[in-house]
Formats: structure tokens, sequence, C-alpha cells
């Protein structure tokens, strides 16, 4: 382990769930940028084409939990889940309950959260076998976009979108209005 990689690693503002990060996702692939060698950078921006044990590990984690999705959905439709399931059925059992008790929830916006504190709470998992290497930053890389996409879903932003959607609805639905009574 390079000593310039345990330091750039210690460096690294802590991540928290629920909380905003300290540094943007540009930030941070800009700070790899300057302190990683061209492979390491490579292997973080390319995640997870290039094949490593993470990567098998999380493309293994992440099919299995979006097929757990696919059975939810097609459970609510009356539809058969198996054209839309890929590769291995089960792989965690409570993984599967908590995507359950997501589709549980109310809110399509409460169903996302609890999909992406499981996705967290599996990263975290992983995080402990990987320590100051190469894996450590890729994990961090991809809660920091967790909390970045949580972070772009606030409710106020989403009000402000959404009324001034609406308000251009209104103003284009006036001028066909007025143009066709011309």
């Amino acid at each position: 382990m390079p000593l310039d990689l345990f330091y750039f690693i210690s460096s690294l503002p802590g991540l928290r769930w629920g909380e905003a990060p300290k540094l943007s996702h540009g930030e941070f692939m800009e700070k790899c940028r300057n302190a990683l060698s061209v492979k390491d950078l490579r292997r973080i921006e390319n995640f997870p084409a290039e094949k490593g044990e993470l990567e098998s590990q999380w493309i293994a984690w992440e099919r299995f939990m979006r097929n757990a999705i696919v059975e939810e959905r097609a459970a609510r439709l009356h539809v058969n889940p198996s054209l839309w399931r890929r590769g291995e059925k089960d792989f965690r059992p409570a993984d599967r309950k908590a995507v359950e008790e997501a589709f549980a929830k109310s809110s399509p916006m409460e169903r996302e959260t609890a999909l992406d504190n499981l996705r967290w709470r599996v990263l975290e998992e992983m995080a402990v076998s990987y320590t100051f290497c190469v894996e450590a930053l890729i994990i961090y890389s991809l809660q920091l976009q967790i909390l970045e996409h949580r972070q772009s879903r606030q409710e106020a932003p989403g009000a402000a979108t959404c009324e001034s959607l609406v308000e251009q609805g209104f103003a284009q639905a006036l001028q066909v209005r007025q143009s066709s009574q011309n």
C-alpha cells in the first residue's frame, strides 16, 4: 500500500447516511485525478466495467436487488416476473426482506429512500474488506453518488420545479387559446 494512497484516503471527509456530503462527486474525482495513478483512476471512472472482486460483488448484489424489485413490481401488476429477472433469484434473505419493506412504503420517495439506504448499508459492509486501497475509493465514490442523489431529491427544490413547470404549461395553454381565437 503506497503511503500516498494511505494519506489520500485519510484526507477525504467522512460520509454519513442522511447528511450532506462535504464535497461533490466532481470535486472527489478531481482530487483523484491529482492523487492517483492512471490505472487506479480508470478503475474508479469505469466502475463497474473493470473486472475485479469488488466489481463482481457489486454487480451480483445489484442484480439481486433489481430482481427483487422486479418481483415486487410484478406482484403489484399481477404479471410473471420471469421475463424481466436476470441471473440468480436470491442472494441475501435479509436484503430481500428490506426490498419488500421498501415497497410497503406509502410514497415513491419513501421507497427510494429505503432502497438507497439498503445500497448504503451493503456498501458499508463491503467497505470492511477494503481499507486504504482503490476499492475503498470506489466504495467512497458510490456512497458519495448516493448522497448527491438523495440531496437532489429534496422537497423544496422539487416543489419549485413542479410549480415552474405548471406555470409554463398554463402559459403555453393560454398562448394556444389566444392563437386559436384569432
